[in-house]
């Protein structure tokens, strides 16, 4: 880890692999989960999905969470693997039993589209519900949308305001692309031009193009005292979002697999 992240020792990707390497094949988890990871974004090796996936299952097998919700995520995808749906789903229900966010938005998925398993939206939204209420970014937002559209919860603005704000406020650029739009509209929340601005120019900075007009619009609105307070408080809402980014990711455990 020290060589990985450069502690007391010049950062060298390469002797991190090796040494991970040495402590996997001596049968430690955390190593072989570790080891997985470089392969599977080729840092310090060649990236290689298969051994990716090998060393996932191991580390997998022991129990540890990271390593079955990586291990999932490449058995739903096909890659170093064969594509394979069900086992996607058993790993994914044993990290969930740990806890994992990711393993939860992930069922929910699986479930709400019927893939692997019998297409069930009331269980998709179950395992959607407990991810969000979990904190993961991707399942607030889809908690929004359904409840923006209706889709299998009553239509109600406010709710989707509260879960968008919740994904926003951790740096989610198409809920705070959607937030900004309500903020615009007045819908679930008063209106408010200077949050939609806030929240348009943090959505555009992140690269939703698509919202570059909405914030032309709500700018031309605003006076310039009232856009330099503006600037103010978006300068402190990134502050706001690295925290609880950062909180997330300690509370689910420090070291999330790619997502």
């Amino acid at each position: 880890k020290m060589y990985s992240l450069g502690v007391g020792v010049p950062q060298d990707d390469g002797e991190a692999a090796k040494l991970f390497r040495e402590a996997a094949q001596d049968g430690l988890a955390e190593a072989q989960f570790l080891l997985g990871l470089k392969y599977w974004i080729g840092q310090g090796v060649a990236r290689d999905d298969t051994e990716a996936a090998a060393w996932f299952r191991k580390a997998a097998t022991q129990g540890l969470r990271g390593a079955q919700e990586s291990l999932a995520i490449m058995l739903r995808k096909g890659e170093g693997v064969v594509q394979d749906p069900a086992e996607a789903i058993h790993w994914f229900r044993q990290a969930a039993k740990q806890g994992s966010a990711i393993a939860e938005f992930e069922l929910g998925n699986l479930y709400g589209g019927g893939v692997g398993v019998p297409k069930d939206e009331r269980e998709g939204l179950r395992w959607f519900n407990r991810s969000a209420t979990r904190g993961l970014a991707a399942a607030q937002y889809e908690f929004g949308c359904r409840y923006e559209a209706g889709r299998n919860v009553p239509l109600n603005d406010k709710q989707a305001v509260k879960w968008w704000k919740m994904a926003a406020e951790q740096g989610h650029r198409w809920a705070q692309a959607s937030l900004g739009r309500m903020y615009r509209l007045g819908r679930g929340v008063g209106k408010d031009s200077t949050n939609a601005f806030i929240w348009f120019t943090l959505a555009l900075e992140q690269g939703h193009t698509e919202v570059s007009e909405e914030l032309d619009s709500v700018a031309e609105a605003l006076r310039p005292q009232q856009i330099v307070k503006a600037k103010r408080r978006l300068d402190a809402m990134k502050k706001r979002i690295m925290w609880n980014q950062a909180a997330f990711a300690k509370k689910q455990g420090g070291l999330l697999a790619p997502f």
